[in-house]
């Protein structure tokens, strides 16, 4: 083998080597990263989500437990509850009764009947015609003939009849129309709590003028609530009864929420005020109005709901965005075909779609994880999923988003690097050739002119080019070059300076836009969290060991802080001596900002507290760290000045101030911990009174361990 095949195959099989070798620790670290991204992202998503149905299941029973106790509302329960038993003798006329027959027959009982029941027209109609003179009368005036369509029967403000109910349904109707639709509810209702007769409805179903205890609807969720509120006897008491099947609304999956209204004068509860809760208000939340992939969940990223019957308590994506496709998927499944076909039928999962997964039973027994498992569709999905603590619904909440789609990327580099490794070893095996020729090129031809030299042939010998015109020409040509070189580099590094010095003092994108020549803004970004940590023991430190010391510590300090700072997206707004202000999210919208910020003070904790030991000294380090909304701003002409300023940025320094008065740790207020809970572990703090006005809740955090398998 000649010196040439030999210097070839070394070139090739160290780059083969090299590639083989970084090609897949590339990939082995890409594939665990990427993991650990979508795990977090999951958590992230399923927390947010469980925030906002938990604020929205709040606020409606707070809207609730107010309406009952407003004297509007408690005026409307008198005046429809005296109008409506004064419609108890009014005579019924042929037409009015047969109008309200026609109406069940021809608008109601088709809707209802189906191949499963077995009930007839005939039968059916007998159990929910009204069965009192007001109730028939009212259901005429207000349903057979209104003249507005089902599903528009809320547009009648009064009927043509003049009667005392009429004018008062005139003068409340507006007001209660206006609630349901201003915040999304199905419809509003007023019940007798003496008679348990509905005595006024706002949307018109056949459930108004119904009785809750001997009526057609005796057995609904919403008799179920009647008689929870009205039993309750407590001012303010709010009850929430879960998602049934509801048949005044044709069947459909009904939840409500009642409270009880007391007449102060009487001294008693004279009725109940109930809502039937919107199912498309629930779906607006958990699909983030339909816009997953603006929500970061992909093609196939999903978070719903489900009760303690594993049943679903919110839409599917797949049934909302195609149900054809969704359907054929379904019966691919183990779900019984007339399930499958009353979804297909009524375009809904909810208390029809099962979801008995590994998922929804550990979060049904109170655990919160995220993991791979198989979903209600039979697919491989990553899945985040934790119980939902709601007063009277058993819900546990789940984010999923498909295998098949969290791990393309891995696949596409997967992909990419072994086009990648085969181009680069045929790249390689090119520069061998070109290599092993140049260097074996002067050897060739002192081989040859020795060869013809022992043959005693002088003449035809090869020229070897070496210190010739040409070599001096290219000596002079590079020190030419280097020269201008020099100056260039000179000149670069005067630059790098003035950026060093402009990137040192102010954070990157300040310093961006200063190089853009933009002197002034003031911006209010949302959703920020600030991180402000303090050097406990580092004004004794000074006395200790002297100022000069003691600074050269901080510098150390200060240093490690901005580095640690650059790896976890903190900007760094400020420092005042050894207090230390950043931000995160601050310039770029960031989902997991909160975690961003928590991992950022853990670790300049421990750098302090390593460097405390290792020069010998007592210091540790004290951080509050708080989310909400900021102001920056950037001003002057001649010396600029860049601050955040705001609420958020001085709770954050008072949490600071607390953790330094419990000697170091990290101090969080409760927006942090609701976006990072299920992710670390934390122990309640004493809540903080801030400006004596706002009473906080605290967490500390004093560890590294974190939940799912992150650290």
């Amino acid at each position: 083998m000649t010196i040439k095949s030999k210097l070839m195959l070394v070139l090739i099989l160290l780059c083969t080597a090299t590639m083989l070798t970084f090609g897949i620790k590339s990939y082995l670290d890409f594939r665990n990263t990427i993991t650990k991204r979508l795990m977090s992202k999951l958590t992230t998503s399923r927390n947010t989500k469980q925030h906002y149905i938990k604020f929205y299941f709040d606020n409606i029973r707070q809207q609730v437990s107010v309406l009952s106790q407003d004297r509007a509302f408690i005026e409307a329960m008198r005046e429809f509850r005296a109008a409506y038993h004064a419609l108890d003798s009014v005579p019924l006329s042929q037409e009015v009764s047969q109008n309200v027959r026609n109406y069940y027959e021809k608008e109601f009982i088709p809707r209802i009947v189906t191949e499963e029941n077995g009930k007839t027209n005939n039968y059916l109609l007998d159990i929910f015609l009204p069965q009192t003179p007001s109730a028939m009368y009212l259901q005429h005036q207000y349903i057979a003939a209104n003249p507005n369509p089902v599903g528009k029967k809320i547009l009648l403000k009064q009927a043509p009849d003049s009667s005392a109910y009429s004018n008062v349904h005139a003068k409340f109707h507006p007001m209660f129309k206006e609630f349901v639709e201003k915040f999304n509810y199905y419809d509003c209702f007023l019940i007798d709590a003496e008679t348990s007769e509905i005595v006024y409805s706002a949307f018109k179903e056949t459930d108004f003028t119904t009785n809750l205890r001997k009526g057609p609807n005796s057995g609904s969720s919403l008799a179920k609530l009647f008689e929870d509120v009205v039993h309750s006897k407590e001012k303010g008491f709010v009850k929430i009864l879960d998602f049934l099947p509801y048949e005044p609304s044709y069947g459909a999956a009904a939840a409500f929420i009642g409270a009880p209204i007391f007449d102060e004068e009487q001294g008693k509860i004279i009725g109940v005020l109930a809502f039937q809760i919107s199912v498309d208000e629930i779906t607006k939340i958990m699909t983030s109005n339909r816009d997953w992939k603006g929500d970061g969940m992909g093609r196939t990223g999903e978070t719903y709901l489900v009760g303690s019957d594993f049943l679903m308590r919110s839409q599917s994506r797949f049934l909302l965005e195609d149900q054809k496709q969704y359907v054929e998927t379904l019966h691919k499944t183990n779900i019984p075909v007339n399930v499958v076909d009353k979804i297909n039928r009524f375009g809904t999962t909810i208390l029809l779609q099962q979801v008995k997964t590994e998922a929804t039973i550990e979060a049904q027994a109170g655990r919160s994880e995220t993991r791979m498992i198989t979903d209600y569709r039979n697919e491989e999905v990553l899945s985040s999923f934790a119980p939902l603590q709601i007063p009277d619904l058993q819900w546990v909440i789940v984010s999923e988003m498909d295998m098949a789609e969290a791990f393309e990327p891995v696949r596409e580099y997967e992909r990419s690097l072994l086009v990648w490794t085969a181009s680069s070893i045929v790249v390689a095996t090119l520069i061998a050739l070109i290599v092993a020729n140049t260097l074996t090129k002067p050897i060739n031809a002192l081989t040859f002119n020795a060869q013809r030299i022992s043959e005693g042939t002088m003449s035809g010998l090869k020229k070897v080019r070496s210190g010739d015109e040409f070599e001096k020409l290219s000596q002079a040509f590079e020190t030419m070059v280097q020269s201008l070189q020099a100056q260039r580099e000179l000149v670069e590094l005067q630059n790098k300076d003035f950026e060093r010095l402009l990137f040192g003092v102010f954070p990157e994108p300040v310093a961006e836009r200063l190089e853009k020549n933009e002197r002034y803004f003031v911006e209010n970004v949302p959703s920020v969290s600030i991180v402000v940590t303090d050097v406990v023991g580092f004004t004794k430190v000074m006395q200790t060991i002297g100022a000069e010391k003691a600074v050269d510590i901080l510098n150390d300090l200060l240093v490690a802080f901005d580095e640690t700072a650059a790896r976890h997206g903190i900007d760094r707004i400020k420092t005042i001596g050894d207090t230390y202000f950043g931000a995160s999210g601050l310039f770029s919208p960031q989902i997991d900002h909160a975690i961003h910020a928590l991992e950022f003070a853990t670790e300049v904790r421990n750098v302090v507290q390593r460097v405390g030991a290792e020069r010998g000294v007592t210091i540790d380090l004290a951080a509050g760290i708080h989310c909400g909304d900021v102001t920056s701003y950037l001003i002057g002409k001649r010396k600029i000045n860049f601050d955040v300023v705001g609420e958020t940025v001085m709770i954050a320094k008072t949490l600071c101030d607390v953790a330094s008065q419990n000697h170091g740790g990290v101090v969080i207020s409760q927006s942090v911990y609701d976006l990072t809970q299920g992710l670390y572990e934390f122990s309640n703090g004493s809540p903080l009174n801030y400006a004596g006005r706002l009473m906080i809740p605290t967490w500390t955090y004093d560890n590294s361990k974190m939940l799912n398998g992150r650290s």
